[in-house]
């Protein structure tokens, strides 16, 4: 089975640099390494030794770790 262009695979580096282009998420390989340790990041596969990120599993981390639109940091709650 082949990955599609549009859902295709990356490198640890190539995943962080793929969320901080897309989501301007301040994250770094070695960040993504630390997450794949102590839980709370993408999901990844191993292929042979090597992690790698699907990138509709780095889309939908992203968009859950996006937090509610607000218009004021005193809102209490988020803009519907």
């Amino acid at each position: 089975m082949a990955a599609s262009t549009e859902d295709r695979f990356y490198r640890r580096r190539e995943a962080a640099q793929f969320l901080r282009e897309n989501f301007a998420a301040p994250t770094s390989s070695a960040h993504l390494a630390k997450l794949a340790v102590i839980g709370g990041g993408p999901a990844y596969h191993k292929f042979s030794r090597f992690p790698i990120y699907r990138q509709s599993d780095l889309v939908t981390w992203a968009e859950a770790m996006l937090g509610e639109t607000r218009v004021s940091t005193s809102d209490e709650k988020p803009v519907s």
